[in-house]
Parts: C-alpha cells; sequence; structure tokens
C-alpha cells in the first residue's frame, strides 16, 4: 500500500496513492473539478464507521448493509483497491460470516490511505 504524503498533490497524484482509477471516473463525470469535488466528500461518508458500530453490536445485517454502501461509494468515486477491500468483506457479510480481523485490518489501512490523501489534497488548494 503506497501512502499518501504531506506535500502538494494533484488529482491524478491523490488517485494514484489511493489505488484509484481516474481515468474510469473522469470517463463518467467528464470534468475532473466534479471528480476532485466528490473525491473530497468521501470523507463526510459514515458508511465505515457504521460497518465498524455493526460488527461491535454483532449486527450482520447492519454490518452488511453499510459494507455495501461502503463498497458502492469507494467504486464510483474510483477508489478501486479501498472497493476491492470492501466487496471481499461485504462477500463475507453476504455468506453470513465474519470477516477476518486480517481483513479488516486491510480495509482500515485503506480507509486510512484515503482520508490522508483527502487530507493532502483539500490543503494543496
Amino acid at each position: 500500500m503506497r501512502k499518501a504524503t504531506a506535500s502538494k498533490m494533484t488529482i491524478e497524484e491523490f488517485y494514484e496513492a489511493v489505488g484509484g482509477d481516474l481515468s474510469d471516473i473522469i470517463e463518467r463525470l467528464e470534468d475532473i473539478d466534479i471528480v476532485k469535488t466528490f473525491a473530497l466528500a468521501f470523507d463526510e461518508d459514515p458508511s465505515y464507521f457504521e460497518l465498524l458500530q455493526s460488527l461491535e453490536k454483532n449486527d450482520r445485517e447492519g454490518a452488511f448493509r453499510a459494507a455495501h454502501t461502503l463498497k458502492g461509494i469507494s467504486y464510483n468515486f474510483g477508489f478501486k483497491r479501498l472497493g476491492d477491500t470492501t466487496a471481499t468483506i461485504c462477500e463475507k457479510l453476504r455468506e453470513g460470516s465474519l470477516p477476518t480481523k486480517s481483513s479488516l485490518r486491510r480495509l482500515a489501512n485503506e480507509y486510512k490511505c484515503v482520508l490522508r490523501a483527502i487530507h493532502n489534497l483539500k490543503n494543496s488548494n
């Protein structure tokens, strides 16, 4: 996993840091400013924390719903690596199983990577 650094960051560097697919999202949204707006808004979504809270409560249905939402948002924003990691957790929950500790650690690492990159991108404006 590549860490986002604390220097000035372009949208291209942002997507590279988070393992994202910038070309796909530009193709869909057709405007780099809209892409940047969506990317910067990601940290306002509560799905990641809802997933963790649901798992703490042993609420598999709530955890699945939150994981499914996080997966969809991640893929829609072009955050492929985070989406892929979340998809693995989503499938475990769909099967009625709990995600492994290692998959939750991977998810936490990917999520933090995206948040660091968002912070760096915001500070680059």
